[in-house]
């Protein structure tokens, strides 16, 4: 205890003790399946997907026009004309995205050059998924009752490539 006070005498090195014994604190993020909730179904289960470019806007414009219109994805504007996947290439892209393993546990301020956009359909719901490159950010907008809500990640960078292998492939 006397060595205590003869050290919290000394300010600087008291506080550096302090901070080393303090617990670090870390906040844990839902995966995407713990957010997604039933509209993971969407994804999982889904009758079509089709992909597109997309241009690069601002988070608040992506969100005032996220599901109104086909001509955008997650809110982004398409870029090109969206092209459909075929089974396989869709269940395959689906498995990537889902797989809470994908994601990294980085957060990392990037600038995103561009955007791929994937959206799955079943049954007219949607759920829409932006992929900005080259910070691999994943932001998925999907339907909870008459809310949308918002999900984001960050894939690894091997999984990016197999999705982009597959969206290029089509």
């Amino acid at each position: 205890m006397k060595i205590l006070l003869r050290i919290s005498n000394s300010q600087p090195v008291f506080l550096c003790f302090c901070i080393f014994l303090t617990p670090v604190s870390h906040a844990e993020q839902f995966t995407l399946l713990e957010t997604l909730g039933a509209s993971s179904g969407i994804i999982a289960n889904h009758t079509s997907a089709e992909s597109a470019c997309l241009h690069v806007v601002s988070v608040a414009e992506s969100r005032e026009y996220v599901f109104t219109t086909d001509k955008r994805i997650a809110g982004y504007p398409v870029q090109t004309t969206p092209e459909k996947f075929n089974r396989q290439e869709s269940e395959e892209l689906a498995k990537f995205i889902l797989n809470d393993k994908n994601y990294t546990n980085i957060r990392q301020r990037c600038q995103n050059q561009f955007f791929q956009g994937v959206r799955f359909i079943r049954n007219g719901e949607k759920v829409e998924v932006a992929i900005g490159l080259p910070c691999n950010q994943v932001l998925v907008a999907y339907p909870e009752g008459k809310n949308i809500r918002w999900w984001g990640g960050i894939l690894g960078n091997t999984t990016v490539s197999s999705i982009l292998k597959i969206i290029k492939s089509d």
